[in-house]
């Protein structure tokens, strides 16, 4: 009886010890998902590392509260000793909720891990900027992956899960080319 009571009392304990624990998976992020699905469904589209413009950046929102977990960025090549800035702004208020410089993987798409907590809240547009300022002795350095259309101009927004694209920006060393694109800077949030 009193094994029986013993063994109770710690399945109890370790029942009541077990919580879900929030993960970060980068395997398939929603923005990948949703990247993905943009290419399938606009098969016209292509992706490929173009766009030698110093800043890449999407305007996106989400449809309930997320914590960015991980940010991936794949370097252009040669430029994966050459450091990277990630901003993130809140459109709404200006306010930058994150921003640091990241070396990225030029074979393939890396992560990193903000070091710090950064909520996104719905019904708020957001911008996410990666910004490659130090491409010298070529331009071409600033090439990253993007999806676009020879039209030079893509119909945005594009919704899938819990993530919207808004809009598209590529700017810095030439004229701003707005919706040009989708360029793939993966954030990654938290399940």
């Amino acid at each position: 009886m009193k094994n029986v009571l013993f063994l109770l009392i710690i399945t109890t304990i370790g029942f009541l010890g077990c919580h879900k624990k929030n993960h970060c998976n980068s395997t398939n992020s929603s923005f990948n998902q949703l990247y993905e699905s943009i290419h399938t469904n606009n098969p016209s589209l292509i992706d490929d590392f173009m766009m030698d413009l110093e800043v890449h950046a999407y305007t996106f929102s989400v449809s309930d509260t997320q914590e960015v977990c991980s940010i991936g960025y794949q370097a252009a090549p040669n430029m994966s000793s050459k450091n990277y800035k990630i901003v993130i702004i809140d459109s709404l208020s200006n306010t930058v909720l994150y921003s640091e410089n990241h070396l990225f993987n030029s074979n393939n798409t890396s992560y990193v891990t903000p070091g710090i907590s950064i909520k996104l809240l719905p019904g708020i547009n957001y911008t996410i900027n990666r910004i490659q300022l130090n491409w010298s002795p070529s331009i071409t350095n600033t090439v990253g992956r993007v999806l676009y259309s020879n039209n030079l101009s893509i119909p945005f927004p594009f919704s899938d899960g819990n993530i919207t694209l808004v809009s598209s920006n590529f700017y810095g060393t030439g004229s701003p080319l707005l919706n040009f694109g989708v360029p793939f800077i993966d954030i990654v949030f938290k399940k």
